[in-house]
């Protein structure tokens, strides 16, 4: 119907929206003076870099090392802080602060999703 079709562009206009507030690469390259192809660079290696932090916190949070698991979040957090990337500061604040291993799985989880999403979304 005319209404579910109306609700459908809605929703997806919303997702859009909150892709665009969830990080502009654009945006935070003029913010850090990077033309947009040398950013796009700067970007991948943060993606690549937060891939391999993430897989040594999941290690640490699965052998119930919390020193290495927080140590690994907060260097996570220095360099999401320098990519203008807050996305994830709430689940970057479980891993830094918590030693519950299902809150901090948790978040791991969401960290990878948010990621995951920003780093497919085109320019």
């Amino acid at each position: 119907t005319e209404t579910e079709t109306e609700t459908e562009t809605e929703t997806e206009t919303e997702m859009e929206i909150e892709d665009e507030q969830i990080y502009s690469k654009e945006k935070v390259a003029s913010e850090i003076g990077l033309d947009l192809e040398s950013f796009h660079e700067l970007f991948q290696d943060f993606v690549q870099e937060s891939h391999a932090i993430l897989a040594k916190i999941e290690d640490a949070i699965t052998t119930g090392d919390y020193t290495t698991s927080r140590r690994q979040a907060i260097k996570l957090k220095g360099m999401s802080d320098n990519m203008r990337m807050h996305a994830f500061t709430n689940e970057l604040k479980i891993l830094i602060e918590s030693k519950d291993k299902d809150a901090s799985t948790q978040a791991l989880k969401n960290i990878e999703k948010i990621l995951a999403k920003i780093s497919k979304k085109e320019d």
